[in-house]
């Protein structure tokens, strides 16, 4: 079955909306890397099955090391009640994270002001963060969120966040900035060599509800967290429709071998007889995680 691989990560579908389960280290859309991206299979899988000419968009985005769920419009008006649910704040959205340090609370709401700076070519984006407006001046933008810590195992901590504003890198820099920078997240303050890092960030978008915009349904997305050993470990503190479905292979958290990424970022698209169709192969958890070989590190004691 061509399109079996997507399948197993849809999440719902109707005629309107489709939600998938994003893999970490996947990319959302077309970018100068020229890795395969979701928009595309998700338009190809469309156009195939259903004969849409229309370009399935996503309504959020999710960083290329985040997984878990995202929701596609598939026509423009759906699109744009989707987009005003996220912008009115009336979709309620449910993250996990695993830190490696001890939040300075068990839980809090936390109210900041993000500055975004875009990369161009090569230089990445960055998310610089501050107590107050005044630090920025003009250019600044408010976020919230709150966050409660669910469990504490071997020196990590799994958090449940509830963001109340999206912006981008909005909760790796506000975790960042209280001391609390997620497993995997060098850019915002976890410690490891860029040798180490493994491609993901262990923050997974978990749940999202919201009122269907045309059905008017109560509807709620649940994605599991990936296959890997930091979520294996708090796989009973997870809520069941949330945690992994099978233990990892290796009891280790490690990183693939120089260069691995770019082996596994195939073109998107492959000649299958004279068709030419996206490659998913991507969307699979094994084959995006690669080989592994040096630990990630040890958390705080």
């Amino acid at each position: 079955m061509r399109w079996e691989k997507l399948a197993r990560r849809i999440l719902f579908e109707d005629r309107y909306i489709i939600a998938l389960n994003k893999p970490n280290r996947v990319i959302v859309h077309p970018d100068p890397t020229r890795d395969p991206s979701l928009v595309e299979a998700v338009a190809a899988y469309c156009e195939e099955k259903w004969n849409m000419q229309f370009t399935p968009a996503p309504v959020h985005r999710l960083d290329r090391p985040i997984s878990g769920a995202i929701i596609f419009g598939k026509d423009n008006k759906t699109l744009r009640k989707l987009n005003a649910l996220f912008r009115d704040n009336k979709l309620q959205k449910t993250y996990y994270a695993i830190t490696p340090h001890k939040p300075p609370q068990p839980a809090d709401y936390l109210i900041n002001y993000l500055h975004v700076k875009n990369g161009r070519g090569k230089t990445e984006t960055v998310a610089q963060i501050r107590d107050t407006p005044a630090q920025f001046g003009e250019s600044f933008q408010r976020v919230e969120l709150e966050y409660t810590t669910v469990a504490e195992r071997s020196g990590f901590h799994l958090l449940e966040i509830h963001p109340h504003s999206g912006k981008t890198h909005q909760i790796r820099a506000q975790l960042g900035h209280i001391g609390c920078p997620i497993v995997g997240d060098v850019k915002y303050g976890h410690a490891l060599g860029a040798d180490h890092i493994s491609g993901w960030v262990h923050l997974h978008c978990a749940k999202l509800g919201f009122k269907h915009p045309v059905t008017k349904e109560p509807t709620d997305i649940v994605a599991t967290a990936p296959v890997d050993p930091f979520w294996h470990l708090f796989a009973d503190d997870l809520p069941s429709d949330v945690a992994p479905p099978r233990a990892p292979k290796s009891p280790a958290v490690v990183s693939p071998e120089p260069g691995q990424q770019s082996k596994e970022a195939v073109a998107i698209f492959h000649n299958e007889g004279s068709a030419v169709v996206p490659s998913l192969d991507f969307l699979d958890d094994e084959a995006s995680t690669g080989k592994l070989e040096a630990v990630f590190g040890r958390p705080d004691a």
